[in-house]
């Protein structure tokens, strides 16, 4: 799988373009700028087959409200697969879209190049299976399941979220994630989103909120759980009774986190 995207500016409107700007684009003043951005996903035969297979062209890969305002971006990876030329009326929601692409697009690659290498163990499609199942059941989100056995679904307001498993090692324990949801580049310095997070993490009962160490500073929401004695796999009736307990733990620490930036 390739991406290539080009950065352009240009005062004239064109055709077959989604634009995100403010205002009536017909309206649109003469000599101001358009930031455009050229999108041209390829993948290989192999990656089309098993995105066809395992119905993976909703996964999102830009999803969310422009800092600017200039609208909400909803991009799933069967949108930008092939060609697209999208619009912007600012360099810095043109700079969030190819962020969000850029590593989101890495994501894939790396979850089509896993699934790809081999067969899950039968403990792993075992402890998968299970969650999958009580996932699509208590939690009402279609789910799938790749080669390392973790679970992945699609949150109508959070966007991608996905369950950390390792039944070889570790079958008790699972790891419910909300990756990258918010980063430094939005107006917010690191430092403090590293208060907002500690002052949240000060009373939420299950989930965590991390600043990681990279050059986004993303924030990142988790729920970790014991469910079972060591090297035992959680019984059904555990797991149906806990998954929304641990889901809305997270998406309460995520609104008060929310909350928190707009204030």
């Amino acid at each position: 799988m390739t991406l290539k995207l080009k950065r352009r500016e240009s005062a004239a409107v064109e055709a077959a373009t989604q634009y995100y700007v403010n205002g009536d684009l017909k309206a649109w003043p003469p000599g101001k700028t358009i930031y455009y951005l050229n999108v041209d996903l390829e993948a290989t035969p192999e990656e089309t087959a098993l995105i066809e297979q395992h119905g993976w062209g909703a996964m999102p890969l830009c999803k969310g409200v422009l800092p600017g305002g200039a609208g909400r971006v909803d991009f799933g990876l069967s949108d930008i697969i092939g060609t697209m030329r999208i619009g912007f009326d600012s360099f810095e929601n043109r700079a969030y879209v190819e962020s969000q692409l850029t590593e989101n697009i890495d994501k894939v690659k790396r979850h089509l190049g896993d699934f790809a290498s081999g067969d899950m163990s039968a403990a792993r499609r075992k402890l998968a299976d299970l969650y999958k199942r009580v996932v699509q059941d208590e939690l009402g989100f279609a789910a799938t399941v790749d080669k390392d056995g973790d679970i992945f679904f699609e949150h109508p307001d959070l966007g991608e979220l996905f369950i950390s498993l390792n039944a070889d090692r570790d079958p008790e324990y699972m790891k419910l994630m909300l990756p990258a949801f918010f980063d430094a580049s939005r107006g917010v310095s690191r430092g403090d989103l590293v208060e907002i997070c500690n002052r949240i993490n000060c009373t939420a009962k299950l989930t965590s909120l991390t600043v990681r160490d990279d050059a986004e500073g993303s924030v990142v929401a988790s729920v970790g759980l014991l469910l079972a004695a060591p090297d035992t796999a959680p019984s059904e009736a555990l797991l149906r009774g806990v998954i929304k307990r641990a889901m809305s733990s997270l998406e309460g620490a995520v609104k008060k986190f929310g909350a928190a930036i707009e204030g």
